[in-house]
């Protein structure tokens, strides 16, 4: 598993039965953290900077493959490499928690519009290196949405 490559473990590797019994606890505390201000508090407490942009691009990029947007851009926008995205791709499609959640919220209209919102700040149109005919399509689309009332 991708994860396993990653991270260094101590030695010796847990036991099945202790690995439930710590992995209990951690779903307890995260299921405390039922608001945005809690979770960050957590969030922030048990990982380091680098763990949280990490974790933070991790699940950025298995959202963007799930929005089937282009690697070349995912890369760009997160500054990681193609071979992070293609890892994180197979991770995907073998994924039974995280890409049924993802799923769900690629549903949710304000997701989406957030995200483009992200995106056309981040790529607007007239942006060096973007496609300029996209971009103002995107924008138009997304004009058109937050006129409809979906944002």
């Amino acid at each position: 598993m991708l994860h396993d490559c990653m991270v260094r473990n101590s030695y010796p590797l847990l036991k099945p039965n202790t690995y439930e019994k710590i992995s209990h606890i951690l779903f307890a505390v995260i299921r405390k953290g039922n608001n945005k201000e809690v979770f960050n508090n957590i969030f922030n407490d048990l990982f380091t900077s680098a763990e949280r942009i990490m974790i933070l691009k991790r699940v950025t990029i298995m959202y963007l493959l799930i929005k089937n947007i282009d690697y070349t851009i995912i890369c760009k926008i997160l500054r990681v490499s193609n071979t992070t995205v293609s890892k994180l791709k197979l991770l995907l499609e073998k994924s039974n928690g995280l890409a049924p959640i993802l799923r769900n919220m690629i549903k949710s209209e304000d997701l989406d519009i957030f995200i483009e919102k992200l995106f056309l700040e981040l790529f607007p149109p007239g942006t060096y290196g973007t496609n300029w005919k996209s971009a103002w399509r995107r924008k138009i689309q997304l004009n058109r949405k937050i006129a409809k009332g979906l944002s």
